[in-house]
């Protein structure tokens, strides 16, 4: 694959993204999927992408990332239209 092939693809891929994104009742679910099929979304130089990875007895990850250097990222996704803070700047609890 080519540089220009490469680079159309990942703007395809984007674009999908941002159609899925505009939507206004967009599933969790629906997002997670998304982000599972094109993990470079979430991190450009990953290794393994897992989903749905329970922490505990009491949390599940959305997605962990291992990259090429050994390090790990805990992602959690939410809705493009849930809010994530109240007007006076405290983190809102669903």
């Amino acid at each position: 694959m080519n540089t220009v092939t490469t680079i159309e693809s990942l703007r395809q891929i984007l674009r999908g993204y941002m159609q899925l994104l505009e939507r206004f009742h967009i599933r969790e679910s629906a997002l997670q999927n998304y982000l599972k099929a094109y993990p470079i979304l979430l991190h450009p130089s990953y290794k393994i992408v897992n989903s749905q990875v329970r922490l505990g007895a009491e949390y599940v990850a959305d997605f962990v990332i291992e990259t090429y250097d050994g390090n790990y990222t805990l992602v959690e996704i939410e809705k493009p239209t849930d809010r994530l803070y109240l007007l006076n700047g405290i983190r809102h609890r669903h």
